[in-house]
């Protein structure tokens, strides 16, 4: 049985973007304007080549200094994967969800304790749910591990159910093998 903390989904990210301050997506911050007319999370024409700078995920305050650089590393390195490879972002297709935009949609949490995950787990959440738990493994992934791992728990974000908990589903390790083919981060 997997524990997740439920968080309400008011926020999620359905049409287009949350709006930030100045009226571009949350996770749009510095690297250029979009249009009315471009759609949500797209460049405006005159910006087209050039990506938005990533902001770094929202992480709770009793987070680790070190958990908080990890997270931090692995998150660019997914945002990269998604941005870059078409791939990539095709995942998030069947869930009607852009992946940058389920990757800034959701916050994570640090267990301190091995014993709050399931083994080999090194991070989990539960199917449409925005709030991802980061296990103490997380700290010993290589950072492009850590992306794919960030990339496979924004999929369960988005709907995408796992096995055995949902007979029929793929089991964790056949997402995370899709992941590896398709973002390869």
């Amino acid at each position: 049985m997997i524990r997740a903390i439920a968080v309400g989904l008011g926020a999620v990210l359905v049409a287009g973007a949350a709006a930030g301050a100045d009226g571009g997506p949350a996770f749009w911050r510095g690297g250029g304007r979009r249009s009315a007319s471009a759609g949500a999370g797209r460049l405006s024409p005159a910006d087209e080549g050039r990506w938005p700078e990533v902001v770094l995920p929202h992480c709770d305050g009793a987070a680790a200094p070190r958990v908080r650089f990890k997270l931090d590393e692995a998150y660019r390195l997914a945002v990269r994967a998604i941005r870059e490879q078409a791939s990539c972002a095709a995942l998030f297709t069947p869930f009607h969800l852009r992946g940058e935009e389920a990757l800034a949609a959701t916050s994570y949490g640090a267990s301190g304790d091995e014993g709050d995950c399931l083994r080999p787990a090194v991070a989990f959440t539960c199917v449409g749910c925005s709030r991802t738990v980061l296990c103490p493994a997380f700290l010993r992934l290589q950072a492009s591990v850590g992306a794919t791992m960030l990339i496979h728990e924004a999929l369960h974000f988005g709907g995408l159910r796992e096995r055995p908990q949902f007979p029929g589903a793929m089991s964790s390790s056949e997402i995370s093998a899709l992941v590896r083919r398709n973002c390869r981060p």
